[in-house]
């Protein structure tokens, strides 16, 4: 156990694998630590930093649930949507009162084939209107074709694919 000074002047005492190192840093000589409770749900990090660095230059970082940068971009990635039909599917929803806007990127893979498109979604929150671009694939014609409408005060992208048991996974962006 070390210990370390709070902002108040007091000594603090780490448990465990966390020691304060010579800069002045919290360091562990561990792979994996539990830095915060499993009962937090807001954590205020880094209050006036201008630059925050997360990771090595190599790897990666895994953010686990909506990434948002700042009051009006997030990214939320989902990992997949299974189509066991080539009835048109509904493969995401997106509330028409926190967004607007909407991107995606999806890919769609069907046995060895592949596709990959972009496809941008903007609502009124009565009508969606959708445009796909960037369409790209492995196969002599396309995997999936979509479109969107408005259900229930959801903007919803609609899969139809071209063969069942075509797989999705889609990355999603919005304005908020």
């Amino acid at each position: 156990m070390s210990n370390l000074r709070d902002f108040t002047g007091k000594n603090r005492v780490f448990k465990g694998a966390l020691n304060m190192n010579d800069t002045g840093g919290i360091a562990t000589n561990q792979t994996t630590i539990p830095l915060f409770n499993s009962t937090a749900t807001t954590v205020n990090f880094a209050g006036a930093a201008t630059a925050l660095s997360m990771g090595t230059t190599t790897g990666s970082t895994t953010i686990n649930n909506q990434f948002k940068v700042g009051s009006h971009y997030a990214v939320d990635a989902r990992t997949t949507a299974s189509l066991s039909t080539t009835s048109q599917t509904s493969v995401d929803t997106t509330s028409t009162s926190s967004s607007k806007s909407i991107k995606y990127l999806v890919e769609a893979t069907y046995s060895s084939d592949y596709q990959i498109s972009e496809i941008l979604i903007v609502t009124d929150g009565t009508n969606a209107n959708l445009v796909e671009y960037g369409i790209v694939h492995t196969s002599t014609s396309p995997l999936v074709s979509f479109d969107a409408d408005v259900s229930g005060g959801n903007a919803r992208l609609l899969a139809t694919a071209a063969t069942a048991t075509t797989t999705l996974k889609i990355v999603k962006t919005t304005v908020v």
